[in-house]
């Protein structure tokens, strides 16, 4: 996948249904990690956080915010397979609030 973007009110949600397609179950440890790894990131800067999903299939995430918004940018490193999947839960989550029931 190319660089792209979320909203960072949509991460994870969008973390959770990106890792279901490897067949990764993203719980809150994984929150946890992400909220830390997170932090100290800046796009411009290109300071990204790297999370990696093991398991049927492997995915490999870069993720950095960018500062003074309320955007995450993403790359994800993964089977051509997944890339079309990836960048469509992308698209909704620029278009749409994700929420989960």
């Amino acid at each position: 996948m190319k660089q792209d973007w979320i909203f960072e009110e949509n991460r994870f949600s969008w973390l959770e249904i990106v890792a279901s397609f490897c067949g990764y179950a993203f719980e809150a440890g994984d929150r946890d990690a992400f909220e830390v790894g997170i932090q100290n990131t800046n796009h411009e800067q290109e300071r990204w956080f790297d999370y990696e999903f093991s398991s049927f299939s492997s995915l490999k995430l870069q993720l950095a915010r960018d500062l003074g918004s309320s955007v995450i940018f993403a790359k994800a490193h993964c089977s051509p397979d997944l890339q079309p999947k990836i960048a469509t839960t992308t698209q909704i989550a620029q278009e749409y609030r994700l929420t989960r029931r």
